[in-house]
Formats: structure tokens, sequence, C-alpha cells
């Protein structure tokens, strides 16, 4: 382990609207191996009751979010996934969840009497993100000059002690905390050799200052040390709570005091060393992300700069909100280092050949000399020390190193070649993890349009991949399921796969029974059914489920509508009504084409309304003895009915068009009304419902509700029934925010957003 941990906790018990906790995360080894472990400090001013409800549930979320994460499983497998972007979503999820939290228990709180310090601690490094007025402590030692004997102009030698920096970041004068936001900034690092890092909350800091702190910490062990502070503040006569975290890098405890002296030294002589942080501050408007995307930028305060260096300007980062701030300090140690050439680089490669072509300079200048030998040998007869044999035997010697090297030269060409793939495909795969962060926290704030930018990227990155590469390497199937499910996010896709609480069967009552419409007014739900024929109904209130037999023959029941109390159904031969007390009656209606032809029937203020799609208009019928009569087309322009799909009427009038476009109509002219645009468009829209702030289309061929905003025509959610196996028709309570769903015999409930 790099490091160790140890925590205080001392409340007075003094203060009702005060609650704290600190929680130390002790995940098993294997996740804790992968991801690190987690601490928050939290204290929060709000009734006693809320604030422990608040915490309880930050705690618990964040505990689930960054644990549960799938990248930690994918981190073994997946270079590009990092510490960084596991925490990085996890607080993006946070935020989310925690602002769903709020609104679902009904707890008013401001985000300025938060004060928390969430961290993850991994190895020797440290990923940090705080709101509030909690102070966070980074201990390392620097060197300090001692003060010049008098007379001496210059200073003699130095020491070297600890030193404490505030990473708190404090919001810019002005810039407010969003309460879905509270985690906005994060800070990274590693914590330097011998080093430590100390979170309290305001209570201590101002009880306790930093240098008392720092005594105390770096001469004791973490656990000796909190107990120390413990006595020390159990002496004051406070009615505040005193909360800290102290975590102490141990990564180099194995040395010997001498060694571990000499390192820290060699440290400071060599970079100037000084402790960093890097502030990771990612667009979640959108990115994301973590989810994701870090915008880092390195710089030095003016207490590290060496003598005579000018203090530099603070860099602008990026944030969640799209703002832009100044972060003060950094954690990240400077490292500066040669780096060796590896056994396969262009470097080692040059060299080897060097080596080879020299030899064969050599080998060819000897053969040169033994055939001036021979030539002499012959002219003289003088005996020479080179014979023909060993010419031969150099010749072939030559060609073997030819050979041997022309191989050599092919298989290092596709050593670079591979090598070159490699790296091409490592890059894609960052990117797409990068951008697949960026996704997910563009999704949690609603910045479809960036999200569906970087999804159309990714694609196209991943279509560039051989079809080879993406069956075999379990990096690409990940990321196609990944792209599936992105995808999905971003068109407003929720799959209902959980069991639906079932409303009514009606096969109970009629064991062949074939509903086929809903209707619902009030607490009562009608469906109708043809094959019978029969009109069931459906009592929420008092969940009772009874059925209205041997009603008058009006020639099927082929459509149905519901005004007031009462329920109506068209066919081929009249009007069948059904009132409040189960009372049926027959009115009469002269259709002016077939049953077939209709493409939608409504009642309103005691008139019929038909949609005639054989020639496109609309007709209305006043009531009269009896029946309906009066025919007269509604309609004062000719306008193309034959696609018409459903009608709803609220005062205007709406017509749903087999490809779900809606146009609205009133006193016979078409009014404005926005587009209701979709990605993948509906081809068999089948039923309409027009609330108050909300359109509703159902596409039953592919299980599908569609919801828009009613006022912009903007697409908010696509609900698809996959288990659910015949999709029928639905009804829509948007008061209670319910919809009901028929399918095959059988009515199901759903709450909606």
């Amino acid at each position: 382990m790099h490091y160790k941990i140890a925590s205080l906790i001392l409340n007075s018990g003094q203060k009702p609207n005060t609650a704290a906790d600190i929680f130390i995360a002790q995940p098993d080894g294997y996740k804790e191996a992968l991801a690190g472990k987690l601490f928050v400090l939290a204290e929060i001013e709000s009734p006693r009751n809320d604030g422990l409800k608040i915490i309880n549930f930050l705690i618990g979320c964040l505990n689930s979010n960054y644990y549960d994460s799938e990248k930690i499983i994918l981190k073994e497998k997946i270079e590009t996934i990092t510490v960084e972007s596991i925490f990085e979503g996890a607080l993006a999820k946070t935020n989310k969840d925690f602002t769903e939290f709020l609104e679902g228990e009904k707890i008013k709180t401001s985000p300025y009497s938060l004060n928390m310090t969430v961290g993850v601690l991994y190895q020797n490094e440290l990923y940090l993100s705080s709101v509030g007025k909690n102070k966070n402590y980074l201990i390392y030692k620097e060197k300090e000059p001692l003060p010049p004997k008098r007379g001496q102009a210059l200073l003699e030698t130095e020491k070297i002690e600890y030193r404490a920096t505030d990473l708190s970041q404090e919001k810019p004068a002005g810039e407010g905390i969003a309460i879905n936001k509270i985690f906005s900034e994060i800070s990274g690092g590693k914590i330097p050799t011998a080093g430590y890092f100390l979170t309290v909350n305001e209570a201590m800091s101002e009880y306790l200052s930093p240098k008392q702190l720092i005594k105390i910490a770096t001469k004791l062990p973490p656990a000796a040390a909190m107990e120390q502070i413990k006595n020390t503040l159990e002496q004051v006569n406070s009615y505040v709570s005193f909360l800290g975290v102290l975590v102490k890098n141990t990564a180099f405890s194995t040395m010997n005091e001498e060694d571990l002296k000499k390192k820290t030294e060699k440290e400071l002589e060599r970079f100037d060393y000084k402790p960093e942080i890097v502030s990771i501050e990612e667009k979640t408007e959108s990115v994301l992300a973590p989810s994701g995307f870090f915008n880092l930028k390195k710089r030095l305060d003016g207490i590290f700069k060496k003598p005579g260096q000018k203090n530099q300007a603070f860099p602008v980062v990026g944030t969640l909100t799209g703002r832009q701030t100044k972060i003060p300090f950094m954690l990240k140690d400077k490292v500066f280092f040669k780096r060796r050439p590896s056994f396969a680089s262009p470097e080692k490669i040059l060299d080897f050949f060097k080596k080879i072509f020299s030899g064969l300079g050599k080998l060819f200048s000897a053969i040169m000399k033994t055939s001036n030998y021979e030539n002499e040998e012959e002219s003289t007869g003088e005996k020479k020390y080179w014979s023909r044999n060993k010419i031969k035997f150099a010749a072939l010697a030559i060609v073997i190193i030819a050979v041997v090297l022309s191989a050599s030269l092919a298989i290092t060409k596709q050593s670079n070649k591979n090598a070159t793939a490699l790296k091409t495909f490592n890059e894609k795969v960052s990117t797409i993890g990068k951008n697949h962060d960026k996704i997910e926290a563009d999704l949690l704030y609603g910045n479809n349009v960036d999200a569906q930018a970087l999804w159309l990227e990714n694609q196209k990155i991943l279509n560039q991949i051989p079809e080879k590469e993406k069956s075999s390497r379990e990096t690409i199937i990940a990321f196609t399921k990944k792209q599936t499910e992105l995808s999905e996010k971003i068109r407003l896709i929720t799959r209902v796969s959980a069991d639906l609480k079932i409303t009514a069967d009606f096969s109970k009552l009629n064991t062949a029974a074939a509903p086929q419409q809903l209707v619902l007014t009030s607490n009562i739900i009608y469906a109708t059914d043809e094959s019978s024929p029969t009109i069931y109904k459906v009592d929420l209130k008092e969940n009772i489920v009874t059925a209205s037999y041997d009603l008058p023959n009006i020639g099927g029941l082929d459509f149905l509508a519901i005004e007031k109390e009462d329920v109506y159904s068209l066919g081929s031969d009249g009007i069948l009504k059904l009132n409040a007390q189960s009372q049926a009656e027959k009115l009469s209606i002269s259709l002016p084409t077939e049953i077939k032809n209709i493409g939608g029937f409504q009642i309103y203020n005691s008139r019929v309304y038909l949609v005639d799609k054989q020639n496109s208009q609309i007709y209305r019928y006043n009531l009269a003895e009896g029946g309906f009569s009066g025919q007269t087309a509604w309609l004062n322009a000719k306008i193309d009915l034959a696609n018409a799909a459903n009608i709803f009427i609220n005062g205007d009038i709406y017509i749903l068009r087999q490809n779900g476009q809606v146009e609205k109509y009133l006193k016979g002219q078409k009014e404005n009304f926005p587009d209701l645009p979709i990605e993948e468009p509906i081809t068999e829209a089948s039923r309409l419902i027009v609330g108050e702030r909300k359109v509703y289309i159902l596409e039953a061929s592919k299980k599908r509700l569609a919801i828009f905003d009613f006022a912009t025509g903007k697409l908010l959610n696509q609900y698809i029934f996959d288990k659910l196996s015949n999709v029928k028709d639905f009804s829509a309570n948007e008061a209670n925010k319910k919809i009901y769903i028929l399918s095959g015999a059988t009515i199901y409930e759903m709450d909606i957003l």
C-alpha cells in the first residue's frame, strides 16, 4: 500500500442544525487495486434530520457510483481508462442523482450550506473535489535558506522544512454554486515523497493553525497524529464539530532514514522540487463525463519559482459549466528524464546495421587482398597465406550474410509497419474512450447536440477498423456495445424491460377477450372488444373490472371516444353510447363514406367529428333526437388526408399523420404547430393524445411511444416496450404522470417523467 490514512470526528452535539460525518471506503482487494480508496468528509448546516438524510445519501451514492462503475472492470483491458475518468464519471452522476433525490424527498437546501471534500487515493496519487469551506492542505518538504550571520551577504547553507499549501479552490467573486453541480471541479496529482495530505472542516482550521497541524502530522504516524489532535481539541469548550482526514505517502517507507533523506534532497536539488496540483475540470453540460475530457494546463505559482525567476500567470482551464477559472496550485511532481531508446527503436536498428556494413566492408577488403595474393602466387610461384578454398568460403559467408541481412530488413520493415498500425489503433481507441466520457457527461446535462456529434465521430472511427479487428479485440467489442447504448441514450430511448404493473386482465372475465382500444376519463378506463362485442370498464379507484355485454348492434365497435362520463363507439351502422351507469343506447348517424375510410372519430361539445380519408375532409355532426345529423364539411381548405392516422380535439383539432407529424386546425383553418423531429422516423403512427404540456404518439407496430414537448416540439423521451408481445393502444393521465398500455388482453400501468 502506498499510503496510510486516519480520520477524526469530534461531535459536540450542541448544534442541532448541523450534521457531519466521515466515510472511508473499504472495497475488496481487487477493486482497491484497480480504483484505490474513496474518502468523504462532509458537514452540512441544515435541520439535523434533513442534514443526515443528505449526507447519508451523498456518501452512499458516491460509493456506489464509483465502485460500481463498469469502467473499473474495463480498466484492466483498456489503457485509456484512468482513475481520473472513473472519479469524474462518478461525480457527474452523483450531481444528477442528488438533484433527483432533493426533488423526490422534497428537501430544500442551499448549496452554500454544504461543506464537503471527496477524494480518491490510488497508489501515491490523489484526486480531489471539494465544495464549501473545508481546508485541504498538502504538506511537503521545502528548502529554506538559513538566516545569514552578521556581516555575511550570502547564505552559507540550507535546511529542509515542511510547508503546507491550501488546495481549496475558492469561487471567483460573483460566481455562484448550482445545486446540481456541487462537484464541478477536480484536482489530481501525486502526493510528494514523504508528504502528507490533510483535509479539515472550517472549525478545525480556525482552532488549529497550519503550523500546529504540520507539526503534529509530521511528527507522528497518522493514527497517533489524529489522536493527538483529538486530545488537543477536547480541551476546547466549543459548540462545533471537528472533522479531519490525514493521509501519508508511504511509497518509500522501506528506505532507511538516510536513503530517504538523500532522495528528498536529490529531488529538491535536481528538480527544484515543489508539489504541484493540476485542476481537471470537464465540460459536462455535455462532457462527457467524465465524464471524460480533461483540459490540463500546468503553471507555477510564485512560491515555486527559482531565485531570479519571474512569477508566471495562472492558466485558464475549462469547467463543467463552460465558464473559465484560475487554479492557483499544482500537485503533480515535475519529473524530467531522458528516454532510453527501446530495443526495436530506430536508433538501435541504425547502429546494428552500421556494424553489419562495417564488418562486410572489412571482409570485402580482406577478400580483395586474398585475390591479390593468389595472383601474386601464380606469377612468383611463392606460397601465400590465402587459398582458393578460403576465398570460396569467404564468398559463401558473404552470401549468407546478405540473405540474413535482407531477411532482417524485411522483418524490421514489417515490425515497423505493425508498430505503426498498433500505434494508430491505440490512438483510435484512446479517442473513442475519451469521446465516450464526453458523451456521457453531455447527456447528463441534456446537451444532445454535442453528444450526437461525438457519437458520429466515434462511429466513423469504428467504421475504419477492419471487421477482423472488430470481432477479435475485446476493446472494440466493448466500444461497439457502448456505441449502441449511447445511441439509444442520445435518441432518448428507454427500453421498458422491467415487469410493469398490471391494471386489468380481461382474460379473467372472458378467456377469448381481444380488446382493441382504450379511453380514459376521470378514474375509469374503457376498452372495446370488437369480437364479442363487449365494452370493458376498469374502475381505477376501486380496482374493479366489469364488462357490458348484449350491447345494441351498430355493425362493429371500430372507434372509441369519450365525453365527460359517457363513452361512445362508432360502427358501420351507428354510434353506441354507454353512460356511467352502464346503460347503453344506439344513436343514428349517416357516414360520409365506408367505415374503412374513416381515419378518426371524436366527440366534443356533444358534436361528432369524423376524418374522411377518401374525400380529404373533416365532417361535423350535431346532436339531434335519437342520434347525430346535420353533416357539415368543417375544413375550409383543400387538404390531403389520405394518410391520416388519428384525430384529437381539445378545442383545437389535431390530425396525426402516419409519418408521426401532427397538424393543428382552428375554425377550419390550419394553424402553426411545431415539427416533431425524431431520428428514427415514425412510419406507422396509430394513436395521438395532446396534453397541456406534452404530445403523445403511439407507433403500435414498433411497440414505441414517443413523447414531445407541446410548446417546442422537442423530443422528450421514447419508450420501447420490449417485453410486451402485442401493443395495441394506450391512454395517458398527464396530471398523475401515468400511462396505460393495452397489450394483448391486459392493461399495464407505468410512471413517466
